[in-house]
């Protein structure tokens, strides 16, 4: 009994946060609450261990923009240090620049669109990016890398 008890609320616990995943609500900077999509539409990347050919600049406190046009995003590499972000941007010519979340989680909600959007990142999650960086403030949370020469030393 015990087992199928638990099993029951494993399954439940497991829909919740398939269902979690899709929709939220979130409070807005006035107090109101936004309910809208999470976005989990940013390919996943995987890490290898080769070693860092660039050099980086490194900008303290920010992620790109959360109403930033986001189609320039090429992918997401999660729980990585900043070594092995540093090595999945040497390894595609077309990054330019990423952000490392450093703090707990982070979410980015964008309710200029319909359905409204909230990006949902956490500790060790880097985004990496094509293009020009327009950087949002994100003290304590993130921080964003520059690929300074194209992995060529």
């Amino acid at each position: 009994m015990k087992k199928r008890l638990f099993a029951m609320v494993l399954s439940s616990n497991v829909f919740m946060s398939l269902f979690a995943l899709n929709a939220a609500t979130w409070r807005n900077d006035d107090g109101s609450y936004q309910s809208g999509v999470i976005a989990n539409d940013i390919p996943e990347i995987i890490h290898s261990e080769d070693e860092t050919r660039s050099n980086y600049q490194l900008v303290k406190d920010v992620a790109q923009y959360k109403l930033a046009d986001w189609s320039n995003v090429i992918g997401r590499a999660r729980n990585v240090t900043i070594e092995q972000a540093k090595k999945i941007a040497d390894a595609d010519p077309n990054i330019t620049f990423f952000f490392y979340l450093k703090g707990f989680q982070m979410v980015l909600e964008n309710t200029t669109v319909n359905p409204p959007v909230a990006r949902v990142f956490h500790h060790g999650d880097a985004v990496f990016f094509s293009g020009t960086p327009w950087w949002g403030s994100a003290p304590g949370l993130a921080d964003g890398y520059v690929k300074m020469n194209n992995g060529q030393n």
